[in-house]
């Protein structure tokens, strides 16, 4: 009973990953945008302090935001492929209802009444298909990290 709880426990961690992949997406793609803004406007410093003098050429500059852009870019699809991931291993389960249940709850991030209400469900219901839903989302061991 305890193996299947801490089973169950890491499948839910594994499917929560994904709304955690859609904020950070989103972080990532700000930051983008803002590296992007950086490149096309350098800012000049203008506070009237001391700054050092081995300042190198703006193309240096663009060099180096051009490396902070492509690990962007990488971790960007990294946390796409999560996503992707995820979502292929709820379209492959075989219970509609199963697959429902996953999806409104770990894709759309809604909460167990919205839920029972999107599938014209009690709640009550709702929990005990999310039950059998977690034993049968297919996991590796090495999904997990």
């Amino acid at each position: 009973m305890e193996a299947i709880k801490m089973e169950n426990d890491r499948k839910k961690e594994y499917l929560k990953s994904y709304q955690k992949s859609v904020r950070e997406e989103q972080r990532i793609k700000n930051e983008i945008e803002q590296l992007r803004l950086d490149k096309m406007c350098p800012s000049v410093i203008l506070d009237d302090m001391p700054h050092s003098h081995n300042q190198t050429d703006l193309s240096a500059y663009a060099a180096h935001l051009d490396d902070l852009l492509w690990d962007l870019q990488c971790k960007l699809e990294d946390k796409a492929s999560i996503r992707r991931e995820i979502n292929s291993k709820i379209s492959s389960m075989g219970c509609e209802a199963e697959k429902s249940v996953l999806w409104w709850r770990y894709i759309k991030g809604l909460k167990w009444g919205e839920i029972a209400k999107e599938m014209h469900y009690r709640e009550k219901s709702v929990l005990k298909i999310h039950g059998k839903a977690l034993i049968n989302f297919p996991l590796n061991k090495v999904d997990t990290k």
